[in-house]
């Protein structure tokens, strides 16, 4: 793709994820995290281990969802630049970098999005998923272990724990 291609499909993506930043409300995030910060900084906080680890569970998950969120960002945002500095100076072309770190910003991006999905009261517990092949004899035995397969390499692939 030519640099002005991707100037375009930079342009997109950093709208794109302005409009999910736009939809998560990352400033309320910030919020939750000064006050567990503060809530975390009590000299009793550590007197109910287990109400602790959850708070402390949840300030990371938030801290490492605002930290994703502020440096894609930033990323897409100096992408850009460097592709506008590019189309402008002809002597040099990183076109081949800008793509690299346009596509790895891409599958991130993708990443995470399909994680948004899964923001219900029970989505971040694990799963148990059981295959039976029943009375069916040899042949469902073998669909059995072809569709136990086929969990595993789509759980590697989405990078979900096995």
């Amino acid at each position: 793709m030519d640099i002005k291609e991707l100037k375009t499909n930079i342009l997109d993506l950093k709208n794109r994820i302005s409009n999910i930043l736009s939809f998560l409300n990352l400033e309320d995030d910030k919020n939750k995290i000064k006050e567990i910060e503060f809530l975390m900084k009590e000299k009793d906080f550590w007197s109910d281990i287990e109400n602790a680890q959850k708070i402390s569970k949840d300030f990371s998950e938030l801290k490492e969802n605002l930290d994703f969120w502020e440096k894609l960002e930033k990323e897409i945002f100096d992408l850009y630049e460097i592709t506008k500095e590019d189309i402008e100076d002809r002597d040099v072309s990183l076109r081949e970098d800008i793509e690299k770190h346009y596509n790895k910003i891409l599958t991130d991006l993708e990443k995470k999005e399909s994680l948004l999905k899964f923001t219900g009261k029970y989505d971040k517990n694990n799963v148990i998923l059981s295959i039976h092949s029943g009375a069916g004899g040899d042949d469902a035995q073998d669909f059995a272990e072809i569709l136990l397969r086929m969990y595993i390499k789509f759980c590697n692939k989405k990078d979900f724990k096995i």
